[in-house]
């Protein structure tokens, strides 16, 4: 189960809260415990000494009223003489052979009550005295403290289930906006779209003020696109005249047989192509043109024509290709992305190495292009998909170092992912799922 930050901070307070009400609970039993202790003995040994005031000493004669209480507000009271042999009371005998001790508090069990034993020694002379006890069970008293304990062990577990409900929603509700705004990163990140914008809660708070921050910033990035685009497709348009011009004029002068010609005719193709490829990466943001089409035929027919360039470097091409494939996206894109791949594959391959291209369907479908070339360092393939990034010894072949920033633009376009595996010396494998 997915622990939300929601479902994070209900177990949160859930825990503090639960902490809390123990700690209260326990601390009130514990008060109450003591102040019912203290008052049971202070209403002990209050009724004992109170008992005094019925006993007389006249002429050597200790006499008792006939009104002498021997059972006051919950304590028994009892009269002993010195050889502790009960004179009045109905304290029980198993109490009666428990020593004497002066203004002490002892306690007893019995069964499964505990009994607090209070002594107070009445001396009338050297050989006469006698002995009052009295006799409470502990936590005899109910108070309201009792009756709120036994409520609050019902209620506490209702109430804080109560209070965990409506903190989870509350805590929900207040972190309904970053939901929102997850939700339309998401889309805007899908649909690639930098115009659209997050939507701003009308409580102006912490959360309303990030989706400004964020929509303040997605604005900085669309501009700086729209200049990019902008900068690419004038660059492509002012050099794509002139680069054609150039390159018709040579042409003219090659059927002369000027070697010089057919060298600036060499380098006014690649600028062209160049062009092109900016051009093409200028429109980025351009929707593309979906449909379905046979991917198995498309590839065929593309590994086909890139077995032409390769046999020129006697690099053998073979071919794993799935029949029947079919696959909703743009056709023109997706052979470009082949192309680059194979042609790739071919500029760092050694002459008469080996390209392996093979296609089939799984749950995605899946493209591998590998081969023997010179591979790749980790640095290199950190910078594999920048535009016109040529790795370390790459600068002699040929190409723009624009290449793979197309056919990553293309697979992200259809929605799909590519893999790189290489090694220096060991070659290179690509893997695209669509």
């Amino acid at each position: 189960m997915k622990l939300t930050i929601t479902r994070r901070l209900t177990l949160f307070y859930c825990v503090i809260l639960s902490i809390f009400l123990t700690v209260v609970e326990g601390s009130l039993y514990f008060i109450h415990e003591y102040v019912d202790d203290a008052n049971t003995k202070l209403s002990l040994s209050s009724s004992v000494m109170n008992s005094v005031e019925y006993i007389h000493y006249e002429n050597e004669v200790i006499s008792l009223d006939n009104a002498f209480p021997t059972y006051v507000g919950g304590t028994l009271i009892g009269i002993f003489n010195e050889e502790g042999r009960r004179i009045k009371g109905n304290i029980p005998v198993s109490f009666s052979s428990i020593s004497f001790k002066e203004g002490t508090y002892q306690l007893k069990k019995v069964d499964k009550d505990y009994y607090l034993i209070y002594d107070h020694h009445l001396i009338f002379s050297h050989s006469q005295s006698l002995w009052i006890r009295g006799i409470a069970i502990r936590g005899s008293r109910t108070s309201l403290m009792t009756h709120y304990l036994r409520i609050a062990s019902l209620i506490l577990p209702v109430l804080l289930i109560a209070i965990l409900w409506m903190g989870y929603f509350m805590t929900k509700r207040a972190l309904m906006p970053i939901v929102d705004i997850s939700k339309d990163v998401s889309s805007i990140r899908k649909v690639d779209d930098l115009s659209k914008r997050l939507r701003v809660g009308e409580v102006e708070d912490e959360l309303s003020q990030l989706s400004y921050e964020i929509n303040e910033m997605l604005g900085e990035i669309e501009a700086s696109f729209i200049h990019e685009k902008q900068f690419y497709g004038d660059v492509s348009h002012e050099l794509k005249t002139p680069v054609a011009i150039i390159q018709t004029e040579c042409e003219s002068l090659m059927e002369d047989g000027h070697e010089e010609v057919e060298r600036i005719h060499e380098q006014a193709i690649k600028m062209g192509r160049i062009i092109n490829q900016m051009l093409l990466l200028s429109r980025t943001h351009h929707k593309i043109e979906k449909e379905e089409i046979d991917l198995s035929l498309l590839f065929l027919s593309e590994v086909e024509q890139m077995r032409e360039i390769a046999d020129k470097k006697e690099i053998v091409i073979k071919s794993d290709i799935e029949e029947g494939i079919l696959y909703y996206g743009d056709e023109v894109m997706l052979m470009r992305m082949l192309m680059n791949l194979l042609d790739n594959a071919i500029k760092y391959q050694e002459e008469k190495g080996v390209i392996n291209v093979r296609l089939y369907k799984d749950k995605e479908i899946v493209l591998i292009v590998e081969d023997q070339g010179i591979g790749m360092s980790d640095e290199e393939k950190q910078h594999f998909f920048d535009r016109f990034y040529r790795g370390k010894g790459r600068y002699l072949s040929e190409g723009s170092g624009m290449g793979m920033a197309i056919v990553k633009w293309i697979i992200e376009k259809h929605q799909g992912s590519i893999e790189v595996e290489s090694s220096l010396g060991k070659g290179t494998k690509i893997t695209v799922k669509l």
